[in-house]
């Protein structure tokens, strides 16, 4: 079984990163202009950079919109948070100034998580809830308890449990190397770098001659992959129902965070729809939820911050 989140794992980075945006002060915008103006330059932004990863989490604009915003909201309105509208509107704004290298390697200041009032160890739903801007949150659950990030050396799942600048890699959080810099399966690449015969080169663009003995070459954070035929090449995306896996000899994945249901060792198979809110859900086999909904206890469930006791 293939999911097409699995692929947006490559990102290193999320979707709804303003989203947790936060600044103290007195506000002037409004929650919901705020989380509509965020979650559309966000959006737009990632279509632009990432349109082909992009759809495999949402099906269109207006949909990564609505969900964005969902969980922007729910940023806003969590008990002990320091997120505020004001910082969110001045986020999106930083955002559609940004190049699509920043977006990977230069997350604006207006962007990043701050601190909310909840100590270590307490329960939390967001990362805007804690003193060290960081709610634990275990697959499959709802809630968390307000944690530190792992410095370099530290373990880790992701790399947002990781500190600012690490990147998660083989289980520890490690300094992502430079272009020209020797690169591992421990040291990982700064995006969109690729680590090719150990050394982290420039991402290849699509319709380039490419060799994946030694390591992808190709731009992955575009939706590119070296194939079969060594040449660097764009995943499709398919939507609910059609064929996934490798069709006709190319890579397909679903869009809008579907899930590739296979048989047995095919390597191709069918795109089942993400579940919707309030629905049944299997992480491991599907279907999925829709972002940002988690699939806790079988159920397709947003996030509640305030139920985090």
């Amino acid at each position: 079984m293939a999911r097409g989140t699995l692929l947006f794992s490559v990102l290193g980075l999320g979707l709804l990163v303003a989203c947790s945006s936060t600044s103290s002060g007195t506000s002037a915008s409004s929650p919901d202009s705020a989380c509509q103006s965020a979650a559309e330059a966000l959006c737009a932004k990632y279509d632009q950079c990432f349109g082909t990863l992009a759809k495999a989490l949402f099906t269109d604009n207006a949909t990564c919109v609505a969900r964005s915003k969902t969980s922007c909201l729910t940023d806003l309105n969590a008990p002990n948070t320091g997120a505020t509208p004001d910082q969110l509107s001045q986020c999106a704004n930083d955002v559609k100034a940004e190049t699509c290298d920043d977006v990977l390697s230069k997350e604006p200041d207006s962007c990043k998580d701050a601190a909310g009032t909840l100590a270590d160890g307490a329960a939390c739903g967001k990362n805007a809830q804690c003193v060290n801007k960081f709610c634990r949150l275990a697959e499959g659950s709802k809630c968390g308890s307000c944690s530190k990030k792992a410095a370099a050396g530290g373990t880790c799942e992701a790399s947002s449990e990781c500190e600012d600048d690490l990147v998660c890699l083989a289980g520890k959080c490690a300094t992502p190397v430079a272009a020209g810099g020797a690169c591992s399966d421990t040291t990982p690449c700064k995006a969109p770098n690729r680590c090719v015969n150990k050394v982290c080169a420039k991402p290849l663009a699509v319709g380039a001659a490419c060799d994946a003995t030694n390591g992808d070459p190709c731009d992955r954070l575009k939706g590119e992959y070296c194939s079969a035929n060594k040449v660097c090449t764009g995943f499709v995306v398919a939507e609910a129902g059609q064929p996934c896996g490798i069709v006709n000899g190319t890579a397909t994945i679903c869009a809008n965070n579907g899930t590739c249901q296979t048989s047995g060792t095919s390597q191709s198979g069918t795109c089942l729809a993400a579940a919707a809110d309030g629905a049944k859900c299997d992480d491991a086999k599907g279907p999925a939820c829709q972002i940002p909904a988690r699939c806790v206890g079988g159920v397709c469930t947003l996030p509640d911050p305030a139920s985090c006791k």
